[in-house]
């Protein structure tokens, strides 16, 4: 295997900066979806 032919995964785990990116991108996504969830759960009056 070359230098050129580094897996994705561990390509993205070199790069420590994008996989902390990507997890606060994901967590940030999953709470705000969690929250309009919650507030269409609300029953109207």
């Amino acid at each position: 295997m070359s230098a050129d032919e580094i897996p994705t995964m561990q390509w993205l785990y070199n790069r420590i900066f994008l996989l902390a990116v990507a997890s606060l991108v994901f967590f940030f996504l999953v709470y705000v979806g969690w929250g309009l969830l919650d507030i269409m759960s609300v029953p109207a009056r």
